[in-house]
Parts: structure tokens; sequence; C-alpha cells
């Protein structure tokens, strides 16, 4: 199991089930976990809305 990132936060996110699934098949075949995707999408999120400002 790969070890937690440092300084890291707890947060609860409800998924649909179809996003969990796309998930899981993308770590099948990446390799990356579904914590590491997620944060990677809130990171795109985030720099692209301080772009609009």
């Amino acid at each position: 199991m790969p070890s937690k990132p440092v300084n890291v936060k707890p947060v609860l996110v409800y998924l649909t089930h179809a996003q969990h699934a796309d998930l899981l098949k993308l770590k099948a075949r990446l390799g990356v976990p579904v914590s590491e995707q997620i944060r990677g999408a809130i990171d795109r999120y985030l720099k692209q809305m301080e772009s609009r400002k």
C-alpha cells in the first residue's frame, strides 16, 4: 500500500456509482490510486479557476 502523502486533510466526498467505477477503471489501467486522481483533478480545477481572476 502506498504511503499517505504528507500534510493532508481527510475529506469526505460522495461520488456517483459511475464516477467511482470510472476512477477504479483508471486505477487498474494506469496504476494511479483513486485519491491521487481526485487530488490531481482538484489541483487542475483550482489552477483553472485561479486563471479566471
